[in-house]
């Protein structure tokens, strides 16, 4: 099986309030990427990241977007085994210093045929998502 493509998604969540953390205020807004990676084997697979704003990392949903776009996916997932996973961290690694957020959407690529091996109807678990989330937040996808 090999890695076809990638969606990169930028959604940002406005929250009905303020969001305290130990570290700090997130305040009312988070901007996050999700991706969505396809395989030739017709498995899709999906990853989400947080930056909490720049006082948490280094890193926002821009340079998030960019390090996804222009150097993780075609430098280094484009083509492999999603399963090669030491071998792709290996490679992040090399073609990225820091970005860790970033790096941690990738992350989950093992998990890529849970659904399918477990035989869950994977719109029902997204529409479950979906169907809890507006209770919480509010969802936008932004165009980057």
């Amino acid at each position: 099986m090999k890695i076809t493509g990638i969606e990169i998604i930028p959604l940002t969540m406005i929250f009905k309030g303020i969001i305290k953390e130990s570290f700090g205020t997130v305040g009312l807004r988070e901007d996050d990427v999700v991706i969505r990676l396809h395989t030739d084997g017709g498995i899709t697979g999906l990853g989400e990241g947080s930056t909490l704003g720049p006082f948490y990392c280094a890193e926002s949903q821009e340079t998030v977007i960019g390090i996804i776009g222009h150097h993780l996916f075609p430098k280094v997932l484009e083509s492999k085994d999603p399963f090669d996973v030491d071998q792709i961290h290996y490679q992040m690694d090399k073609v990225v210093f820091g970005n860790t957020v970033a790096k941690a959407i990738i992350d989950p690529l093992p998990n890529l045929s849970v659904i399918k091996d477990l035989a869950i109807d994977r719109n029902k678990v997204i529409n479950n998502i979906v169907e809890l989330a507006p209770s919480l937040l509010e969802l936008r996808s932004m165009e980057p």
